[in-house]
């Protein structure tokens, strides 16, 4: 008994972080917009002439070129910067993005502008970094960063023209690390597209209808972002670790139910006389069950320390989490308290 249930409240108590650890990823706010933005693949079509294209309809509001999606893994790219003659590189994730991708994502510039409208396509010359990279600069403010000028794997020049605040452009495992948003318009590979509120499936049809026009015989693909980002919310881990401990709790709940009827049926002639004598329905019951309820309490003892170290271990894969804290550990031991008295009680009332 000690051991089933033990090992029952050690997984409850687990699965109640895995759950708010992935709930409170699911609606952390990351530093950037995510709600009505449809992502449309370029598939090879110049995205200037797309997101003109894009545009003239009339619920799409704003419309930016990017490499990817921000938060979700392996979309952001790494490259090797230097800041001076005799600084060493440095490694920053980055995104490549058009002149409107901070309006669609929402990204607050600090200080500077966003990519002039006269960039060249063929030629990189600007660059918008992050906070945490001005600091790793040794720049004081984002305003002293303007007009700084990077080499780029030590050979392409390029000058700071903004500075946007600190986001989460990884996911949340991830501590936010320097970072710059590049204009490269070779490594667009979608379209970030920012919808007004309506109806989904009928502003997905008219997307449709117009990239088909410029893909022709292709298989239109689109993706809104915040399902996209949800989809890593980990609902199959959830789902998984809750039939796992629904099984083990059950089994350990049976095991309970056959020990206290076993034992309440071969104390039964006890039981009679003890009545006989005069004791009354408490008393029998207090009787009978107080040896499995100290039985549950040691578990307990052994599983809430076992069950906050397993936590501590899984919590420490992510960079931003939550705390464990004392209620939810609590409220565990007493859901499964509750459910041994129960268990203890549906027998023992029946042998009085």
């Amino acid at each position: 008994i000690v051991i089933q249930f033990a090992l029952s409240l050690t997984a409850i108590i687990f699965l109640v972080t895995v759950y708010r650890q992935f709930s409170y990823k699911a609606v952390k706010d990351m530093g950037f917009s995510r709600k009505n933005i449809l992502n449309v693949p370029l598939a090879g079509v110049d995205f200037q002439r797309m997101k003109e294209r894009m545009l003239q309809l009339k619920d799409v509001e704003a419309a930016a070129a990017s490499s990817g999606t921000l938060g979700m893994p392996r979309h952001s790219s790494f490259c090797m910067i230097r800041t001076g003659s005799n600084q060493d590189n440095m490694e920053f994730g980055y995104y490549a993005g058009d002149a409107d991708f901070l309006k669609v994502m929402h990204l607050k510039l600090l200080a500077g502008s966003t990519f002039p409208a006269t960039a060249p396509k063929d030629k990189e010359q600007y660059i918008i970094v992050n906070e945490t990279a001005v600091n790793a600069m040794g720049v004081k403010t984002p305003a002293e960063a303007i007009g700084k000028m990077l080499w780029l794997s030590d050979s392409v020049p390029v000058n700071i023209v903004g500075v946007v605040k600190d986001f989460n452009y990884q996911p949340i495992e991830v501590n936010i690390r320097p970072m710059a948003i590049r204009f490269i318009p070779g490594e667009f590979q979608q379209l970030q597209l920012s919808m007004a509120k309506g109806n989904p499936a009928a502003q997905l049809a008219g997307i449709k209808q117009a990239w088909l026009q410029l893909h022709p015989g292709e298989i239109f693909s689109a993706e809104w972002m915040d399902e996209q980002l949800a989809s890593r919310n980990g609902q199959a881990v959830i789902s998984m670790l809750g039939f796992l401990v629904f099984i083990s709790t059950l089994i350990a709940a049976l095991g309970l139910l056959g020990i206290v009827a076993y034992t309440s049926f071969t104390r039964r002639k006890e039981i009679s006389i003890r009545k006989v004598l005069g004791a009354g329905a408490a008393s029998l019951l207090l009787l009978l069950s107080k040896n499995y309820v100290r039985l549950i309490l040691i578990a307990g003892c052994i599983a809430l320390p076992l069950g906050y170290l397993g936590s501590v271990f899984f919590l420490r894969i992510f960079a931003y989490r939550v705390s464990i804290g004392i209620l939810p550990m609590l409220g565990s031991f007493a859901f499964l308290v509750f459910l041994a008295l129960a268990t203890i009680l549906s027998q023992t009332w029946r042998a009085i």
